[in-house]
Parts: structure tokens; sequence; C-alpha cells
């Protein structure tokens, strides 16, 4: 099958507006995928659907927050009607600071939209994927994820549910015909990267080539780590190789000099 035929002809972005997911944008439509598209109410959308309708395809826009219930059910509703072959769930939210200073509304709202939004979304499409025999699942973890992660405690925990819950979906699906891919980036040059508080660190990879990445993985391999041989070490170094212990200081370490 062609990458249309096998995970087309809709796909449903979640988190479509700016960085990785505009990049997942364009590239889906020039694959030839018609899109759903979801974003934040204040988020810039529209550049992004001018784009993907100049290449020729036909986008749906909804606007609202994936934490709430009611984006939710309107998600559904907007993909009801639709043959959605490909679901990638890239929105999440992230609040640099100490657990303990932290209001706590918002460490919440961190685990509904970075997990249960995800959860929610797979239980919801994916059912037509598998008796339709073949589709997608595109899920954006993060390597904060593999160690300690303290002042990105929440969401990197966020960020190891979606690691788990994605390689476990992609075991109980490859019986199906549905691919599940995980993407593991380090720092990606995006506004919210570009705005945080980031003091130091190396130096992020382009939202382009992580998104091509995840695509180019779907249905070769479960998790991926973009940016090269550099990247794939460190999360090799810290997952696989190193006592828990010391991965867990060497991070912490890491984002002491980047946060504090």
């Amino acid at each position: 099958m062609s990458f249309a035929g096998r995970y087309g002809p809709w796909a449903l972005v979640v988190g479509a507006s700016e960085g990785i997911g505009a990049e997942y944008v364009r590239l889906l439509a020039q694959r030839g995928l018609d899109l759903v598209l979801v974003s934040l109410p204040q988020d810039p959308l529209d550049d992004v659907v001018r784009s993907a309708e100049a290449a020729g395809r036909t986008c749906v826009p909804v606007s609202g927050d994936v934490g709430h219930a009611a984006t939710l059910d309107a998600v559904s509703d907007a993909c009801n009607d639709k043959d959605v072959g490909l679901l990638v769930v890239n929105a999440a939210q992230s609040e640099v600071g100490a657990v303990l200073e932290t209001d706590e509304d918002v460490l919440v709202s961190q685990i509904r939209v970075n997990c249960e939004a995800a959860l929610r979304l797979v239980r919801r499409l994916a059912p037509a994927m598998v008796e339709r025999g073949h589709g997608g699942v595109v899920l954006t973890s993060s390597l904060s994820s593999v160690a300690a992660s303290p002042w990105l405690a929440t969401y990197a925990a966020t960020k190891s549910f979606l690691l788990r819950f994605g390689e476990s979906v992609a075991e109980e699906l490859r019986p199906t015909g549905v691919d599940v891919t995980v993407l593991m980036p380090g720092p990606v040059d995006t506004p919210g990267f570009r705005s945080s508080s980031l003091a130091g660190g190396p130096a992020p990879i382009s939202a382009a080539v992580a998104a091509s990445a995840a695509l180019d993985a779907l249905g070769r391999r479960t998790v991926v780590v973009p940016g090269g041989a550099r990247m794939v070490a460190q999360r090799v170094l810290l997952q696989r190789l190193l006592p828990a212990r010391v991965a867990n200081r060497i991070m912490a370490t890491a984002l002491r000099r980047m946060y504090r």
C-alpha cells in the first residue's frame, strides 16, 4: 500500500498549530491525506490550514483544549463521518518548576492533556482502524521520560506513560494491521522550546526532522529517537546501560544547569 492507502484517507493531528505538529500537517498533506486539526483557541492554526489546503487537501479545524471532555467530544464529532486512518497525538502541556512550587491544578492539567487525552483518543479512533485492517497511531513522548527529570517531574512522568502505553498498545494491535510509533525527541526547536527558561543544554533538532522520523518509522519501528546517533546513544546510555541512580543523577545535574 501507499502511505495514503495505509494511513488515510484522513488523519487527525492533535496539537497541530506549530512546531512538530505543524510539520506533521505539512508532511501528511504532501503524502495525500486530508486532515482534522486540533489546536488551542489562542494558537495560530490559520497558516497551517492554508498551507495544507494549498497542497490540495481538505482541512477541518477544531479549536479547544483536549484536557477538557467537551473538546474531546468535539474532536470525535468531527471524525465521525470520516475514515480516519492515522491518529497523531502531539499536544503537550509542559510547566517548568518544582512540584511543591507549581499550582496543583496546573500539574493535574498536564496529566489530562498529555495522558488522558491520548488514551481516550486511541480508544475512540483505533477500533475503526482495527475493523478496516490497517491504520496508524503516533504518540509524542520525550527523552525526558527515561530518567528522573527534576523541575519537569510531571511532564517527564506523562511522557513515560506515553512511552509505555504506546509500546504496549503496539503489541496489542500488531496482529490487526494497525501500526503504533512513539516519537522520543530530545530538545526540538519549537516556539515552546524557545520561550522556555532554558539557559543551556544541547542544541535542538528541527521540528521537521522530528516529524519526518516519526512518520518514516510507522510500520517499521515502535520507538524512534530523532536526531541521529548522538540522541540514540543518549537514550541507550540513560535507559539501558547505566544503573537507574546514576542515570537519574546525570539527568538531574543537566536539568539543574538548564533550569535553576
